[in-house]
């Protein structure tokens, strides 16, 4: 009795872990930020900062949280940033926890791998 009480249990909370990462899969790709999608940088401004490596990214990041405008624009003087401009065609590269890599398809920066936020990007 005990053994078929806890087998049931297990049955159930396989099946509840499988719905929940079936919903998070479901929700990344009607995101689509999935890798290999093609998509456009979006912004109110009329570039956006595109950093040159993940470890760049997260000096970025660090930098506009403390609002450090000299520390970016020093970035930016060592190229470890560049300037996107806003609705540039781009493909998704991987999606990371601290942001997502990306190859710019044209302009300037055409085949340049950079990383961003999901907020600079739409289908």
């Amino acid at each position: 009795m005990k053994k078929l009480l806890f087998l049931t249990i297990l049955f159930l909370l396989i099946n509840i872990i499988t719905s929940c990462n079936n919903n998070n899969n479901e929700k990344y790709e009607n995101n689509k930020l999935i890798t290999g999608t093609e998509l456009i940088t979006t912004s109110t401004a009329k570039i956006i900062l595109c950093a040159t490596t993940q470890d760049n990214y997260k000096q970025l990041m660090e930098l506009r949280i403390t609002n450090d405008l000299p520390g970016v624009y020093e970035m930016i003087r060592r190229k470890t940033l560049f300037l996107l401009k806003t609705g540039t065609k781009i493909k998704i590269i991987q999606k990371t926890f601290y942001g997502i890599e990306i190859r710019v398809l044209e302009g300037e920066h055409k085949n340049k791998t950079g990383w961003l936020t999901e907020e600079f990007l739409k289908e």
